[in-house]
């Protein structure tokens, strides 16, 4: 099997095959993280597709091989909080009959009243670091914020989070 370097490497080439493969191995990553921003599965599925033309668009562009997946959430990051935006223009109040999440269970409903709490700050570092994996220094990268700033403020999200479902 193709390492994913190469596969970058060639879905630079041009070849949609590389592309595709690689697509296939992040796309529920990307999905379950736009969910989490987006709290709609339409939505969602319409932020993960559009990251995907984006991206695939724009693979020529990626410097760093090595940080396609990093890449490829900053590209859906900056889509979900498009999308945010639009809703806010809109005046759309996310009901919370509306949103649809994969799990309903009362454990889920709970933590998801409990992102609700938070700023939108906060729930980017929540999302960025719990859902995709990003270090507190990608994600400082990627909000302009210090690693250190990161941490803390990841931390008091979580507290907070722990508090309102205590």
């Amino acid at each position: 099997m193709e390492d994913r370097k190469e596969l970058v490497q060639s879905a630079q080439a041009g070849s949609s095959q590389a592309f595709a493969k690689l697509y296939e191995e992040i796309y529920m990553d990307l999905y379950h993280y736009t969910l989490y921003m987006l709290q709609n599965r339409q939505d969602a599925e319409d932020a993960v597709s559009e990251a995907v033309l984006a991206a695939f668009a724009g693979i020529h562009k990626l410097r760093n091989v090595d940080a396609f997946r990093g890449w490829m959430f900053q590209i859906t990051t900056n889509i979900c909080r498009k999308k945010r935006k639009e809703y806010l223009k809109r005046h759309v109040e996310l009901e919370e009959n509306s949103v649809e999440w994969v799990d309903s269970t009362q454990e889920a409903l709970d933590v998801r009243k409990a992102l609700k709490l938070l700023s939108e700050e906060e729930r980017l570092i929540v999302g960025m670091s719990v859902l995709a994996g990003y270090t507190s220094e990608e994600i400082g990268r990627n909000l302009h914020l210090r690693p250190g700033t990161v941490r803390s403020k990841l931390s008091r999200s979580l507290a907070k989070m722990r508090r309102i479902l205590s």
